[in-house]
């Protein structure tokens, strides 16, 4: 019997350390969450020019300014 109030009283101790740790471990993270100042500078600027456009041709398109228009007019007519 001696021996099972042992590992008993044991286990009691591991037990009560790691919720310790853990106890700590999380006051410590959330302490470092709302302490901590990120500061980063932007470096690109509005007036940059970079070379870089944005072309859309839609001479193969399906959806025509006439077809779109036909769809919004069916679907005003005769509503869902």
């Amino acid at each position: 019997m001696k021996k099972t109030t042992k590992k008993s009283a044991k286990e009691k101790h591991v037990l009560i350390a790691a919720l310790l740790v853990a106890a700590v471990t999380i006051t410590g993270s959330t302490f470092a969450w709302f302490t901590s100042k990120d500061e980063v500078t932007n470096r690109l600027t509005a007036s940059a020019d970079y070379g870089v456009s944005i072309v859309e041709d839609f001479k193969f398109s399906i959806w025509s300014a006439a077809r779109v228009r036909q769809i919004c007019i069916c679907a005003l007519t005769f509503p869902l």
